[in-house]
């Protein structure tokens, strides 16, 4: 959830991040730095949710859930802090932070993080090698899957609110969206900044939901 902020034209590093005041929380990414922006109350009930549905495939199992806020370090002028990510291999989780690759992360967008999650870490989590990347979009219901291919996030499958999201890394990992978000209601807006896949699917809803329209 970070706002386009930026601390001033230096280039940072986790060295200086390590240094600065916890009041504000902060993230580099390529050397830049980012405020991060006190989350609201419905991104934390969407971020609880999705973190109980997660929970039980997680436990016991040599992948570990972890939820914001943690650092995680993909390189020495990189620290971000996912809002969730799953780390399969333990070499990566240190006492304090995450240091590598996660093998998925979540965000949940935010007015104010939405260019953020979709420009700038979407393009810093491919180039690290994530293999699978959430957003959460609380203002329509959504969850877009993107897994990573030659080096790029190609869209897997964007589900909505009354439908049940399967993962592609985790085949296993499945759940009803209606467990993260409220039940579907009419008039669901179409929000300009989602991929296509997702602003045709929401249309043809509203197309059965309203066939009058």
């Amino acid at each position: 959830m970070p706002e386009s902020v930026t601390k001033s034209e230096k280039h940072y590093t986790y060295d200086d991040y390590l240094t600065w005041s916890d009041d504000q929380r902060w993230e580099i990414v390529d050397g830049v730095s980012y405020a991060m922006a006190s989350p609201t109350v419905r991104h934390q009930d969407i971020l609880l949710n999705l973190a109980s549905a997660l929970r039980p495939f997680f436990r016991g199992r040599p992948c570990r859930l972890f939820i914001a806020p943690l650092d995680v370090v993909l390189s020495e002028d990189t620290v971000v802090q996912p809002d969730l990510l799953v780390v399969c291999d333990p070499k990566k989780i240190t006492g304090a932070c995450i240091r590598g690759v996660p093998d998925l992360v979540i965000e949940v967008l935010s007015p104010s993080s939405s260019w953020h999650d979709r420009l700038c870490k979407f393009k810093r989590y491919a180039a690290a090698g994530v293999k699978e990347y959430w957003l959460v979009s609380p203002d329509v219901a959504t969850i877009e899957i993107f897994t990573l291919e030659d080096g790029a996030f190609r869209i897997h499958e964007a589900f909505m609110q009354q439908e049940r999201l399967q993962s592609a890394l985790f085949p296993v990992l499945a759940f009803d969206m209606a467990d993260v978000f409220e039940p579907p209601e009419p008039g669901i807006p179409v929000n300009r900044e989602m991929s296509e896949s997702v602003r045709e699917r929401l249309e043809a809803y509203r197309v059965r939901s309203n066939p009058r329209a």
